[in-house]
C-alpha cells in the first residue's frame, strides 16, 4: 500500500515479538482459554518447523505448507490460510532466502490469531 499510493512512510521490518511460550503478542490473546491458548501454539511451531526445513535445504513451498497443516491438524483450529510469498507478497514456488515470509492466519475457538516469520 505504502509503494502503490506513494505514501511518505517508512516501513521497518523487525522480527514478531513473541510471548514466553513463543506465541506472537496479542490483545487477541485474552480471549483464549486456557485449552485454547495451548492450541494456539501450533501456529508459532508450524512456523518455526518451515524455518528449521528451509535451514536443511528443504525450499518447495508445497511441502512446507504440507508440514505445517499437519501440525495445524486440531478440531480446535480452523485454519484460514498459510500463504508464503517473497517480500513484495508475490507468490513463489520455492522458499528465496532472505526474500521470503510465511504468514499464517487461524481461528482458535472464535478468536482469530495471525503471525508470520521472515526467511
Amino acid at each position: 500500500m505504502v509503494k502503490n499510493f506513494y505514501l511518505n512512510i517508512n516501513i521497518i521490518d523487525c522480527d514478531i515479538v513473541r510471548e514466553k511460550d513463543g506465541l506472537a503478542y496479542s490483545s487477541r490473546n485474552i480471549y483464549l482459554s486456557e485449552v485454547e491458548r495451548y492450541e494456539s501454539l501450533k501456529i508459532s511451531r508450524s512456523l518455526k518447523t518451515a524455518a528449521k526445513m528451509v535451514g536443511i535445504n528443504e525450499v518447495s513451498v508445497s511441502k512446507l505448507i504440507k508440514e505445517m497443516k499437519l501440525i495445524l491438524d486440531s478440531d480446535k483450529i480452523e485454519l484460514e490460510y498459510i500463504c508464503i510469498t517473497n517480500r513484495e507478497f508475490k507468490s513463489i514456488e520455492n522458499i528465496e532466502v532472505k526474500n521470503s515470509i510465511i504468514l499464517v492466519a487461524a481461528r482458535v475457538g472464535k478468536t482469530r490469531l495471525i503471525d508470520n516469520i521472515w526467511i
